[in-house]
């Protein structure tokens, strides 16, 4: 079993991960290391016979996190031939995509935005729903409503 005793007599399970699975296994953990050559996790103890229980999960895992990188490691087979059903779903594909796209920019805008601040069509946006409220404001205020500028007026004394 792979298991072993750090210098503070506490035990960790530990795994030699083969070096052509190397870089996927680092990719997998994340740690932020190109390569991995070792899969080692402290199982917190000092007693051997619970470490050896404890590892048996620890390992299982390991395995588990190999087989993954093994299977993209393995190239995919090459294929020489298409049915005509796969066909006609990549051309439908190609000529769906570029219609979506097209009609989502019909519908909502390039959607640039601009280094600060609003987008053009964002700005004319929210001038159209202020001049509404700007209305209903003068409206209010000429029949001596001041309901719309109450916390102002309140906030400037």
């Amino acid at each position: 079993m792979g298991i072993i005793k750090n210098k503070h007599g506490v035990y960790a399970a530990r795994k030699k991960v083969p070096e052509e699975l190397g870089e996927a296994v680092a990719a997998y953990i994340g740690n932020g290391k190109a390569r991995v050559a070792w899969l080692q996790k402290s199982l917190q103890t000092i007693s051997h016979d619970e470490a050896n229980k404890l590892a048996k999960p620890v390992l299982m895992e390991f395995d588990r996190l190999l087989a993954r990188a093994r299977q993209d490691v393995k190239p995919s087979p090459l294929r020489e031939n298409l049915s005509d059903t796969e066909i006609e779903r990549m051309a439908a594909y190609q000529v769906a995509s570029p219609l979506a796209e097209d009609e989502s920019v019909r519908r909502d805008g390039l959607d640039l935005q601009p280094h600060d601040g609003l987008t053009d069509r964002e700005f004319r946006k929210v001038d159209k729903a202020l001049e509404g409220a700007k209305a209903a404001m003068r409206r209010a205020l000429a029949r001596g409503n001041i309901s719309w500028v109450e916390d102002e007026i309140e906030e400037g004394q």
